[in-house]
């Protein structure tokens, strides 16, 4: 991934990868996605690479929302996701890789243990060193925003308004 052709923004609970320089008739792919489904994993493991090629080609625009359909858990995780877009397209895509593709672990019950514990190892093992090369305090990062969180309810809530059901859910433009 030749990550200097792509950008990463946030707006509104929207994660937009885009190319720096478009070609003309790119189009704009949105995908709603659970952090913790593996329906969405399974998408992301098939797709996400002929994504990103499009997008360094200039060709599309893929728009991310994650949503919290199946637990308290994939909020926390796109909460964490949300916490280093700032820190560019190989930080988020590195953590990205490490949440989804490999997936939160299955809690037991309330106990959120083994899930805080992948969440952590993500953070110590790719955020950390990320934001300390780039010379920032990781400890300036809060990966639990109120902010943060309120933007993946508002995301859940317009997606059930919108009559989504079910995860991955694709809209293309």
């Amino acid at each position: 991934m030749n990550t200097g052709k792509i950008t990463i923004s946030e707006k509104g609970g929207v994660i937009t990868v885009a190319p720096v320089k478009a070609a003309g008739g790119a189009r704009t792919l949105t995908i709603w996605f659970d952090c913790n489904c593996p329906y969405c994993r399974r998408h992301w493991m098939d797709h996400l690479e002929g994504y990103l090629e499009e997008i360094e080609a200039g060709k599309l625009t893929l728009d991310m929302i994650p949503v919290a359909f199946l637990t308290e858990y994939s909020a926390r995780a796109a909460m964490l996701l949300y916490s280093i877009i700032p820190y560019g397209v190989d930080v988020f895509f590195d953590a990205f890789h490490s949440i989804v593709w490999e997936g939160l672990p299955e809690s037991q019950g309330n106990d959120d243990a083994t899930v805080t514990h992948k969440l952590g190892e993500v953070y110590k093992e790719i955020i950390v060193p990320a934001l300390n090369a780039r010379g920032v305090d990781p400890k300036t990062i809060d990966t639990a925003s109120q902010e943060s969180y309120d933007k993946i309810k508002n995301n859940t809530d317009d997606a059930i308004a919108k009559g989504i059901n079910g995860v991955p859910h694709i809209e293309q433009d």
